[in-house]
């Protein structure tokens, strides 16, 4: 599937049935970083000429670091911020999907699925991340929605926005561990669960973020300020 910038997708007009902003942190006040605001200001791009779309916002929060709080307490959402920023926006609440659940991207690409994209057949799907999250994101959302058996014969389209908003080093961090996470995906994980069942397994049974009595490993706190 290909990677376009937006202008590309701009001058083509292409239309879809859903656009999909995958998760990248909160920042300690609960909103939403300058890398997902850049995500989520394409998106709103993109409804000028696919207001028909339902916009699907992923993520509850990630497992490297605590959530932040509201004031009675509560744990802020990161699909929550990314929905309510679109709503701001003009983008109609009936338009926009939340995934409350998922912690990383692979649960990110799980949830979409199997929650939105295949009970509503949403087949034409564009997805809009960093630069430094399109590597991995582009991989594992081609390997769990093209996994089969498909209910639906999904058409990806991947957005590619610029990395704002990290310093050099939160960056170099982040990329680093982008690149090991997906070495690592590609020799063992992919080769071994190719299925939707066996992708549910993986993810239930031996995924950190997921899979009972599995212990998280630690990141350092450059790499904690990407998320």
């Amino acid at each position: 599937a290909p990677v376009h910038s937006l202008d590309d997708l701009s001058s083509s007009r292409e239309l879809f049935d859903a656009i999909v902003v995958p998760g990248g942190g909160l920042t300690s006040d609960g909103d939403a970083p300058e890398w997902v605001r850049e995500r989520l200001n394409a998106a709103l791009s993109l409804y000028e000429t696919n207001a028909h779309a339902q916009f699907v916002l992923l993520s509850r929060g990630t497992p490297h670091k605590p959530p932040p709080v509201d004031l009675d307490g509560r744990p802020i959402d990161e699909a929550t911020v990314s929905a309510e920023y679109l709503r701001e926006r003009g983008v109609p609440a009936t338009r926009l999907f939340q995934d409350t659940w998922s912690l990383d991207t692979i649960g990110n690409a799980v949830f979409l699925r199997i929650m939105h994209l295949e009970p509503r057949r949403l087949k034409r799907v564009a997805i809009i991340t960093n630069k430094f999250h399109m590597g991995r994101v582009r991989t594992i959302f081609e390997w769990v929605l093209k996994a089969n058996p498909r209910v639906v014969p999904f058409v990806t389209t991947y957005v590619e926005v610029p990395d704002v908003g990290l310093t050099p080093e939160q960056l170099a961090a982040r990329v680093q561990k982008e690149a090991a996470s997906l070495a690592k995906l590609q020799e063992t994980t992919m080769q071994n669960f190719v299925t939707v069942d066996q992708i549910h397994a993986f993810v239930f049974e031996h995924h950190g973020a997921y899979a009972t009595g599995i212990p998280r490993a630690p990141v350092s706190k450059e790499l904690a300020a990407s998320y």
